[in-house]
């Protein structure tokens, strides 16, 4: 072999294969998850461990509340982390509705769903989209762990400039009945049963937007509420039916 086939033989050995090339970008990769993994579950490690069980507290804000009279309630805490300090520092805190609260919030609730008319949206097919409220649970009293199925306020902060919010608090709900894969009694589908959404109050009390999401196994229907003209409308409802499978707009105002 002359000089020539040596150093082209040479160099042919020393330039990697593809498959080379994918195997090493394939460790480069698992080692970035497995990286990000391990930052993820120390970062939630120093949150569980500064977080603090359910608390009562009073509600205040520098521009009132809605829907929840002025009270106390169950209160808890939401912590974050900070990637820069280092630190965990509170959010915002979720307030929990008594027998009180639910039954004002009940009353904002049955108003957004009547609009939910199929015919007048021209949509005759439309099933009859309603939130089981007898799932709700009032929290009047403290309580170790929040239960599933409640509705909890959270009061907006200022602005960065320090001016007040479009929408000056949020409440969120959630009625849903859980597959339970051991009782063979027990609903079957895939997913949770029911509905639960957010609606965001304006500072005169009033329904700013909302959404509403249900379910019934595979079936998911998601309906956004907006004002027009100092009114909620429907502003969009989307349908799906298959797992994996995007959405689409059946209605759009």
């Amino acid at each position: 072999m002359g000089l020539f086939g040596m150093l082209k033989k040479g160099i042919s050995r020393s330039v990697p294969s593809i498959a080379d090339i994918a195997s090493s970008e394939r460790v480069k990769q698992e080692e970035a998850y497995n990286a990000w993994v391990e930052e993820a579950e120390r970062q939630h490690r120093l949150i569980q461990e500064k977080t603090r069980p359910p608390f009562i507290d009073s509600p205040c804000g520098p521009f009132g509340f809605y829907p929840f009279p002025a009270g106390q309630y169950v209160c808890l805490a939401s912590l974050r982390y900070d990637s820069k300090t280092g630190e965990v520092y509170e959010d915002s805190r979720s307030y929990y509705a008594n027998r009180t609260a639910v039954g004002l919030f009940l009353n904002d609730l049955c108003c957004v769903e009547s609009l939910l008319d199929g015919p007048k949206l021209g949509l005759a097919s439309l099933p009859v989209l309603r939130t089981d409220t007898a799932r709700f649970v009032a929290l009047d009293n403290l309580v170790d762990r929040i239960p599933p199925n409640t509705i909890s306020m959270s009061i907006a902060p200022l602005t960065p400039t320090g001016k007040k919010p479009r929408y000056i608090s949020s409440v969120r709900f959630s009625s849903c009945l859980t597959p339970d894969y051991d009782d063979p009694n027990c609903y079957r589908g895939f997913g949770a049963k029911g509905s639960g959404g957010t609606f965001w109050y304006l500072e005169n009390g009033s329904i700013g937007k909302a959404q509403i999401d249900y379910w019934d196994g595979t079936v998911h229907f998601r309906v956004k509420f907006k004002t027009v003209a100092g009114s909620l409308v429907v502003g969009n409802i989307s349908y799906s039916d298959t797992i994996g499978v995007d959405p689409i707009v059946i209605y759009r105002s």
